[in-house]
């Protein structure tokens, strides 16, 4: 019992105090290091939304130029219908279309007839209702950007463009969609947005409108799609992100503002994956933690190997080598702590033991020492208060 004690003490305890010392270490250490790789991994994210921003930022400044020069387009050749003496022709319409390079120039009349075109086509063809050339002409702007529509009759996609004229003519220019796209599709969002996707498979983008609709994103099938922040609890900022959950992975959410001229024109979000980031994480958590416990298993066991070292070099210190009994040096030390106290002594001396070493060997006297030990022992473990040396 007292020997379990003292291994409690000495061994256990301690030992379980540095197992303890060694999770907590190993804690602190997991967790500083994933704090340490989520804010790179975040600062990253940062840096990478922020010039993706920049980059929309300047793609829809580049459209929004665009426009203004097929606006610029449009206004030249309205002035030289505006300033040609009639009559007008088809032919006249189609000069002036290929000498500013446009494809097509309608013109229409007060009533929004169709009188001429430059290619002969849609004469005397009102569009209906619903059609953006209805309302510019109440609105009383001078000019008016279409968005890319098909033709009636044969579908050919146009990008149009409407200039009001001094006399309440209303002049139509439009460029085929085939050919802006060879001149600026490279310079339009969804394509930008493909080829950042491409450049970085685990992000995800998205660009957002003013009213947070997406017009742009990697994923095609978000087109279209409201986005609305306070649903989703995703504030525009450049400065915040939120971690989430896509598609079972976590992920790194940032929503940022997209401004021109110091105006806002819509916003970008930018989700990057971090299920690469939380794999190697785990990895190295898993290393740190078996390295501690295999240290802490070559600790426990160099430890208990001193230990019992220690015990065996303590025990044959004070005990004799041959009974196994506590010897004279034992002997003394429990004698000095009885000093002042009743205790009886009794010596033992074998009468003819240097003869009976004599006679029969020394194998034989160690013998009857062993057997005579043994005897003391005995009785000593059957009376409380005596003790065998």
């Amino acid at each position: 019992m007292e020997d379990q004690r003292i291994w409690l003490k000495s061994v256990i305890i301690p030992s379980a105090l540095i197992l303890l010392l060694f999770v907590a270490v190993g804690w602190w250490a997991i967790i500083s290091l994933r704090s340490f790789y989520y804010e790179q991994r975040v600062e990253e994210a940062l840096l990478t939304a922020k010039s993706y921003a920049t980059t929309m930022s300047m793609v829809i400044e580049a459209d929004k130029h665009f426009d203004e020069e097929l606006a610029a387009t449009l206004q030249v050749g309205a002035a030289v219908v505006d300033r040609y003496p009639w009559p007008i022709t088809n032919e006249l319409l189609q000069g002036i279309a290929k000498d500013v390079m446009l494809d097509i120039i309608y013109l229409y009349d007060e009533n929004l007839v169709v009188t001429h075109s430059s290619n002969g086509s849609f004469i005397g063809w009102e569009p209906p209702p619903d059609h953006p050339l209805r309302t510019f002409q109440q609105s009383g702007e001078q000019v008016f950007i279409d968005e890319i529509r098909a033709e009636v009759d044969t579908g050919i996609l146009y990008k149009y463009a409407y200039r009001r004229t001094a006399d309440g003519k209303i002049i139509q220019g439009g460029l085929k969609a085939e050919k802006i796209e060879g001149r600026f599709g490279h310079l339009k969002p969804q394509h930008i947005i493909e080829v950042l996707a491409q450049h970085t498979p685990m992000t995800r983008l998205a660009l957002l409108d003013k009213d947070g609709q997406v017009i742009a994103a990697s994923n095609i099938s978000n087109i279209g799609c409201i986005v609305d922040p306070a649903v989703y609890d995703f504030p525009i900022s450049d400065q915040h992100y939120r971690l989430l959950r896509m598609d079972n992975d976590p992920s790194l959410g940032l929503h940022l503002p997209l401004k021109l001229d110091d105006k806002s024109i819509g916003s970008l979000i930018v989700i990057s994956s971090l299920k690469r980031l939380n794999m190697l994480i785990h990895t190295i958590s898993v290393v740190i933690t078996l390295t501690l416990l295999v240290f802490y298993g070559f600790f426990f066991y160099s430890f208990s190997r001193v230990y019992r070292l220690n015990i065996r070099i303590a025990h044959h210190a004070n005990h004799d080598v041959l009974t196994g009994l506590p010897n004279l040096r034992h002997y003394y030390q429990i004698a000095s702590r009885l000093r002042g106290k009743e205790h009886a002594l009794m010596v033992i001396n074998p009468l003819n033991f240097k003869r009976l070493n004599m006679l029969f060997g020394y194998a034989h006297g160690d013998e009857v020492l062993t057997h005579l030990a043994h005897a003391l022992q005995e009785i000593a473990d059957h009376n409380e208060g005596i003790t065998a040396f």
